[in-house]
């Protein structure tokens, strides 16, 4: 046991992004509180689906509590999405019966994994039409009650996990799961794994793995 730790001076509120998956999409998660993104495993062919809500309405509270039985946490995710759109209701008439799992991102680039194997989020939503002057929208929750606190996600790879030396030879400081890495005859950066395509070295000759990048 430690000290509080000393906090910054600024803390930025509220959420930046949230993502879900299906819980049948996920096989497994690593058994400790920080994981890379990549030591998740995943069922072929899996999918993180991109969420989207009004500036400044995401949240997620994460509240401790306890009865006979023991400590639990209760999870929310909430969020207005603006207007009234048809498409979205189909989507939402699929999602209501659904379990998923939900990475979220805040402003300060702190990326959590919300739910469990067992203890998958259950999807809400309600529909106002507000009125003459207001917003009118979806008001849509994610919640859960899970034996363990969520997870922490890091990125797939640090900035400096690989770098080209002196000699321009590619060096991996940092291993990433189930990937290889090399350099062709033209200096061009190789990776052979289940995400290749979304790895590249940018102009500061950084690894950067972007998984908004579709084959």
């Amino acid at each position: 046991m430690n000290d509080f730790p000393t906090p910054s001076k600024e803390h930025i509120g509220g959420l930046k992004i949230f993502r879900f998956i299906p819980v049948s999409s996920v096989i497994a998660i690593p058994d400790k509180k920080e994981f890379n993104f990549l030591e998740m495993q995943l069922a072929t062919n899996a999918v993180w689906f991109n969420g989207v809500a009004s500036f400044r309405s995401l949240s997620f509270s994460d509240n401790l509590s306890a009865n006979e039985n023991g400590d639990f946490y209760e999870n929310s995710i909430s969020a207005f999405y603006p207007g009234q759109n048809r498409d979205l209701e189909s989507l939402f008439d699929e999602m209501v019966n659904g379990e998923f799992l939900l990475r979220i991102r805040d402003y300060e680039g702190n990326e959590r994994l919300i739910g469990t194997i067992e203890d998958p989020l259950r999807f809400s939503r309600s529909y106002d039409s507000a009125q003459l002057g207001g917003s009118k929208g979806y008001r849509l929750s994610f919640r859960n009650r899970q034996l363990s606190a969520s997870k922490f996600i890091n990125d797939v790879g640090s900035t400096s996990a690989l770098q080209i030396n002196a000699n321009g030879q590619l060096e991996v400081l940092e291993e990433i799961v189930d990937h290889t890495f090399s350099l062709n005859a033209n200096g061009q950066l190789v990776v052979t794994g289940p995400f290749d395509y979304k790895f590249y070295i940018n102009s500061a000759g950084q690894l950067v793995f972007d998984e908004f990048v579709t084959q």
